[in-house]
């Protein structure tokens, strides 16, 4: 066997010796070496561009990750992989970052440990939020911790609401309440006060719960409860709705009506002003010492409060006393004494014999009792009955006669006169309506003369 000395051993440019001489061992030909697997791993980095096929008589660099530099390198020599590559962290200073092979400064309120570190982390200031490339003011009435906040905080019974591109912290309106937890600047459009903010559930003083809001009880109506969903108008007030607002309208003797209002509220308003009416109409017969005529006083003083006319037949009859006269009277025209009210008065022109006088009568009768047609039959009847004088009316004012009864006030029929307007207006109006116009309250009654 032929052993090949040192220098013939030795590759040479990738050459590597494939015949020695016989007689002193130095290469006698060459020829390209076989290649060496240079893939192998490196910690903190990758082999590439080193491969599995590094030719002999070369040498490459693996890649070290982010934060690490290269020392050493892979080299072949056709005979076996010289390997001292490493990837050495880097050691940047603080607020320092390494980028490739070198370290950069972090970028104003940012910071980092430095040493290895690849990125810097935001550092704002309290009540400053860092929005990707810098540390901005947060919005009015917002706070934040800073740091590496991206937004802030409204407090709570606001919400994060955008105009254009501005962010503001709006207020939870009419009573309406938020948990502290809006992030300012936030997303999309910004929130919305109805979804954002929670229903009321407490009120202050002279408001009601309505609709989730709080809302501000009308003029002369009040709530001292901080949960009411109603006010209660004051006395001489009632609730109506015009054009879709609560108000109180004035209606002498209302008691607790309610704003929104419950119903029948119309109803209360007309019965309150028809007590009002009938107060005065008892004040009114209290004057009145006849029978006769306060019986008819009170059919016209009803007919009034209704809001009504009245019927009215004059005639003469001969009768041994005004009761008889009455009561032939309403026999003649097919009549009760229960359907009206009868005066008998002696005829200052009639004829008076021991066992009869005549009697100048009046039979008054109230148009929700006796129709038109009634009383002309009443009228037929009597004439037919042989009655003189019968004379009839078919539509009297109630107020106009009561001014005729002998013993009536004149002051209080004044004040019983606008009260029965009222409480006939008042029944007239549509109950329950909401676009009808408030009952107007009744004048003062005038000074007594």
């Amino acid at each position: 066997d032929i052993c090949c000395d040192q220098a013939a051993a030795t590759p040479v440019d990738g050459q590597c010796c494939t015949l020695c001489s016989t007689s002193d061992g130095s290469c006698l030909a060459r020829e390209a070496c076989p290649p060496c697997d240079a893939s192998g791993e490196i910690e903190n980095g990758v082999a590439s561009p080193c491969t599995s096929s590094l030719a002999a008589g070369t040498s490459c660099e693996p890649t070290c990750n982010a934060g690490y530099t290269l020392t050493g390198s892979r080299s072949c020599d056709g005979q076996s992989l010289a390997d001292t590559a490493a990837c050495n962290a880097m050691s940047c200073n603080p607020d320092y970052y390494a980028e490739g092979n070198e370290c950069k400064a972090c970028a104003t309120g940012t910071t980092s440990a430095g040493g290895s570190a690849t990125t810097c982390t935001a550092n704002c200031d309290a009540n400053q939020y860092w929005d990707g490339d810098s540390c901005e003011a947060c919005p009015v009435g917002s706070t934040s911790a800073g740091g590496a906040a991206t937004s802030c905080t409204c407090p709570a019974n606001k919400y994060a609401a955008k105009s254009g591109s501005t962010w503001t912290c709006a207020d939870c309106t009419a009573g309406r309440t938020k948990a502290s937890n809006s992030a300012i600047p936030g997303t999309g459009d910004g929130e919305t006060e109805a979804i954002a903010c929670d229903a009321a559930s407490s009120c202050s003083a002279n408001q009601y719960i309505s609709g989730g809001v709080c809302t501000a009880c009308p003029a002369k109506s009040t709530s001292d409860d901080a949960k009411s969903k109603y006010c209660v108008c004051d006395g001489g007030y009632y609730a109506i709705k015009t054009a879709g607002v609560w108000n109180c309208a004035a209606c002498e003797g209302a008691t607790g009506s309610r704003i929104p209002r419950e119903s029948g509220e119309d109803a209360k308003c007309a019965s309150a002003l028809k007590a009002a009416a009938e107060k005065s109409r008892a004040a009114l017969l209290d004057d009145i010492a006849d029978e006769s005529l306060k019986k008819k006083a009170q059919l016209l003083a009803d007919a009034a409060i209704a809001g009504e006319k009245v019927k009215k037949i004059t005639l003469k009859e001969e009768a041994s006393d005004k009761d008889s006269a009455c009561s032939s009277a309403f026999t003649k025209a097919d009549m009760k004494p229960t359907d009206g009210a009868c005066v008998a008065t002696a005829s200052a022109s009639g004829r008076r014999r021991l066992s009869a006088t005549t009697y100048d009568v009046e039979l008054l009768f109230s148009s929700s009792t006796v129709s038109d047609d009634k009383l002309t039959a009443a009228v037929n009847s009597l004439k037919a009955n042989g009655v003189e004088g019968v004379k009839s009316e078919s539509a009297v004012d109630p107020i106009a006669e009561l001014a005729t009864v002998e013993g009536v006030d004149s002051t209080k029929l004044t004040t019983f006169k606008t009260e029965a307007k009222a409480a006939a207006d008042a029944a007239a109006a549509p109950a329950d309506s909401s676009s009808t116009s408030p009952v107007p309250p009744p004048p003062p009654p005038p000074p007594p003369p």
